[in-house]
């Protein structure tokens, strides 16, 4: 008697010994295996074998190889429905090893800097009381320094990212680089200088009394809202176009180039630059324009920029990350920029036998311009007293060089005041720069106004190192405008949390 819940064994029909066949034939065209005598719960659709387990605990070994079987079963009798095993996925129990907990402030700073390094150019919001004169209404307080001419607009800069993204399709002329740039020397004694015309309202007289400042007997810095400080591009300038349209065309190995003191002084230095910029070169045969950018980082002074301790780029970098809006990079430049400019103004008077007049006006006085051309709203201030001294510096050959060329440069300076001597005695011409001093997180840093008095050469050094750039550009500034005084002053906050006033230490 046949059981109908076994399968029935059909014999095997062999082939002939004639045939070139070889094994049973097919019954039905199938392959299937469901004739197969089993484990026949594991043959039915839709059931497994399920075993509840702990993975936790001992018998590693066995639970493996009954896992290994349970899955060689499930893959035979899954022929039917392999759809359903598409989402079944092995699992590793095995304990994640332990984290050990790291401090976050042991942890290397270079970590806290590594993304400080490229920033994202970003929009510079300018706030208005940084901002000494101007033409505009609201308090004047937008001083032409940063709007009249197109100089230092709030646009958005990058300070270690790239000022011009290089293009693939560019090619390159030639690279210089730093190591080049520092062993460029020209011999003083072989360049020739000539005065070709002075500009200004009126140069006044250096105050010897700033002398006797110390930081136990301070000054308090003024502001002057009244006054527009200007700083127009090399191609705005019209005595430069002047300049040009007098000079006798450049031809053959002569070239001419039009730049400022403040252009020149940025390639002289440029090896001691850590923050990108660039400038914009206008050729037309053999005259040669050179110019900073609109909105480039060049028109605004750098605090610190090569200290192991720069500005933060925002608010909250830094060490500590307790970094003030009024202590980022853009905040102290201006503020480092609007400090020089009121020192500038404070530090000389008019004697008593007048200023040292010069022979043209201040060309970019805008005071004498028609009513209709300014608007209802600006007010036109009166220039400062910088004179612009327009030089011609003739450049000597390169011997080295076969292919160098004479090079004539007609530079606009600038002098910020005149050392009275005694009568029958040439001028002499002075620059006045100040250093400005912002907070610090190192703790073993002494303010200036405790460490001024007996370490002043030791502060000296520490700011030459901090702010190379800085003071390479005011000394190549001060030899291209022919001054013989340099006046270097020291000038640090009312408080540390108000960069708005401030006090003159030495």
């Amino acid at each position: 008697m046949t059981s109908p819940h076994l399968p029935i064994f059909e014999p095997l029909v062999l082939p002939d010994a004639d045939s070139e066949e070889w094994g049973p034939h097919q019954i039905g065209g199938s392959t299937s295996v469901s004739g197969i005598p089993g484990d026949l719960i594991s043959l039915v659709d839709g059931y497994r074998n399920v075993r509840v387990c702990d993975f936790s605990q001992q018998g590693k070994r066995i639970r493996d190889m009954q896992a290994a079987q349970g899955y060689n079963r499930g893959r035979v009798s899954a022929t039917p429905s392999e759809e359903e095993d598409k989402g079944f996925q092995l699992v590793d129990t095995s304990s994640a090893p332990r984290k050990h907990h790291v401090n976050k402030y042991s942890q290397p700073r270079w970590q806290d800097h590594r993304n400080n390094r490229y920033q994202q150019q970003h929009q510079h919001q300018r706030d208005g009381r940084y901002q000494r004169g101007g033409r505009t209404g609201g308090g004047r307080q937008q001083s032409a320094y940063q709007q009249g001419w197109g100089r230092g607009q709030g646009v958005a800069r990058g300070i270690k990212d790239w000022s011009v993204s290089p293009n693939p399709d560019w090619q390159l002329v030639r690279e210089l680089p730093f190591t080049l740039l520092a062993k460029a020397h020209v011999d003083p004694k072989n360049v020739a200088y000539e005065d070709l015309v002075w500009c200004g309202t009126g140069l006044k007289a250096y105050e010897k009394t700033y002398d006797r400042v110390s930081p136990k007997l301070t000054k308090s810095l003024k502001q002057y809202p009244d006054i527009a400080f200007y700083n127009v591009s090399t191609g705005q300038d019209p005595v430069i176009e002047q300049l040009l349209t007098n000079q006798p065309v450049a031809k053959g190995q002569n070239v001419t180039v039009a730049c400022t003191d403040s252009v020149l002084s940025v390639m002289m230095a440029a090896n001691r630059s850590v923050y990108s910029w660039d400038l914009v070169i206008t050729r037309l045969d053999n005259t040669i324009l050179i110019d900073t950018r609109e909105g480039s980082n060049l028109d605004m002074l750098t605090v610190n920029e090569t200290s192991s301790e720069p500005p933060a780029t925002h608010p909250g970098e830094g060490e500590g990350a307790n970094t003030e809006a009024f202590n980022t990079v853009y905040k102290v430049g201006e503020e480092a920029t609007c400090i020089n400019q009121n020192l500038t103004v404070q530090a000389s008077h008019t004697l008593a036998d007048g200023r040292k007049e010069n022979e043209y006006p201040n060309p970019f006085d805008q005071r004498d311009e028609d009513e209709d051309e300014v608007e209802e709203e600006e007010e036109a201030l009166p220039p400062s007293n910088v004179a612009y001294r327009y030089r011609k510096v003739d450049l000597p050959r390169v011997p080295e060089e076969s292919k160098s060329r004479n090079i004539s440069m007609i530079v606009r300076t600038e002098v910020d005041a005149y050392v009275p001597q005694p009568e029958g005695q040439e001028p002499v011409y002075a620059k006045i720069r100040a250093l400005n001093e912002i907070p610090s997180t190192q703790q073993q840093k002494q303010p200036w106004r405790s460490s001024l008095e007996s370490q002043k050469g030791a502060v000296l050094a520490t700011e030459v190192h901090n702010n190379a750039f800085k003071l390479g550009r005011w000394v190549a500034s001060a030899l291209l405008a022919g001054t013989n005084v340099f006046k270097l002053g020291y000038v640090t906050r009312a408080r540390m949390n108000d960069p708005f006033h401030h006090s003159l230490l030495s």
